[in-house]
């Protein structure tokens, strides 16, 4: 391949990637870009999400949540405290509730 083609095919190549990739807004999608071995802040987790794991534990204060690739649709690994004791919640990206746990 010369160079001009080259470029051409790798330019064409990132545009085709990119316009694949652009239509997708679901909740996994949002945050499927973080690694998930790291927490971020709460707010990174879509509001629909924050929603269900406050009814679950009702009273919780949510701290921070990772995607975890646990199940082939990914699941949230939510943290917050209830009374100065830490819990976990995990949820799936269509809302369901997975678990509700204390951590020791």
């Amino acid at each position: 391949m010369t160079k001009i083609t080259y470029r051409r095919f790798s330019t064409i190549f990132l545009l085709c990637a990119v316009a694949i990739g652009s239509g997708s807004t679901s909740a996994q999608d949002d945050m499927a870009h973080l690694p998930s071995t790291k927490y971020h802040p709460i707010n990174i987790l879509p509001l629909d999400l924050q929603v269900k794991a406050r009814q679950a534990k009702p009273g919780i204060v949510l701290k921070k949540a990772r995607l975890s690739w646990q199940t082939d649709e990914g699941v949230y690994i939510v943290l917050g405290n209830y009374y100065s004791q830490k819990w976990r919640i995990k949820i799936s990206p269509n809302g369901t509730i997975a678990s509700v746990t204390r951590d020791a």
